[in-house]
């Protein structure tokens, strides 16, 4: 008999289940050129619901990734194009020799044609590949056509959201690279290279995904349809009576009407320092 010949097969995004229809690829766990086994974890992927990791269904040798760290599949679409020897039922037919490919929950072609589309992530990454969830890498700046302005792909997001061309704004960043800092120098009709638009900017963007992006839906949606409830409670403010006397007895607050309300100001201020996002709103 002549030598097996191994057999190139791809492994498309499982039906997770629930009706979710995409997920968003959060990280591999392989790289081309690995050898894999049977059930080895292959790559990381969040849904509306929660990350999930993907097992192999068969062993070989990782050949190509169909799909980077922050697009978004759907289901059906490949994944990732494994290497192995045929099974000992390959040269009887193919439906005979699928049937012998482990199966995960509703694993096999989608009825629709697999598509994917690229999820666009902020200026300070979002995820990058590895072996963990969460690791953030910086944007990298795609080879452009000659001529095409340099930005990365969140610039590129943000500049087509308000309107902009990219050829028409100065770029400040190394190698000619238009920076975040450069779009809102062109919005306000300024250079950001004398650092005064720095400042004006304070506000910071960051596109939301996965489980936090539909609670925050939910959330957003339950202001409208649910009925909404006030709270009251008893404090003791007593050490905060003790603090505005003291502060009004102070030369440097003479002249200033100092109430609980600077101070509660204060605090929350303070808190802010801390923790930004807890000033932060939902945007669709």
């Amino acid at each position: 008999m002549p030598p097996a010949v191994s057999v190139r097969r791809p492994f498309v995004l499982p039906d997770l289940g629930e009706g979710l229809t995409e997920a968003e690829l959060v990280a591999w766990h392989v790289a081309v050129g690995d050898e894999v086994t049977l059930n080895q974890v292959l790559v990381e992927v969040e849904t509306e619901k929660a990350v999930v990791e993907l097992p192999s269904p068969f062993a070989g040798t990782v050949v190509e990734l169909l799909a980077a760290a922050g697009e978004t599949v759907r289901v059906g679409a490949p994944l990732i194009t494994i290497e192995s020897a045929p099974d000992e039922t390959a040269d009887t037919g193919t439906a005979e020799a699928e049937e012998k490919v482990p199966m995960l929950v509703g694993y096999g072609p989608s009825a629709a044609p697999p598509s994917r589309r690229r999820r666009s992530r902020n200026a300070s990454g979002h995820r990058g590949s590895g072996s963990g969830r969460g690791r953030e890498q910086a944007p990298t700046v795609t080879p452009t056509a000659p001529g095409r302005p340099l930005a990365a792909p969140p610039v590129r997001f943000m500049a087509r959201q308000k309107g902009i061309d990219l050829s028409d704004v100065t770029a400040h960043g190394p190698g000619g690279v238009i920076t975040r800092e450069d779009l809102a120098a062109h919005l306000a009709g300024g250079s950001a290279g004398d650092g005064t638009d720095r400042d004006r900017d304070r506000e910071t963007r960051a596109p939301v995904r996965g489980v936090q992006k539909h609670m925050a839906e939910a959330m957003t949606r339950s202001v409208a349809t649910a009925p909404q409830a006030c709270v009251f409670l008893t404090v003791d403010a007593t050490r905060t009576v003790d603090l505005i006397d003291r502060l009004r007895q102070n030369r440097r607050f003479a002249g200033l009407h100092v109430t609980a309300l600077a101070v509660v100001a204060r605090a929350v201020v303070l808190a802010l320092a801390e923790h930004p996002a807890l000033n932060s709103s939902w945007d669709e």
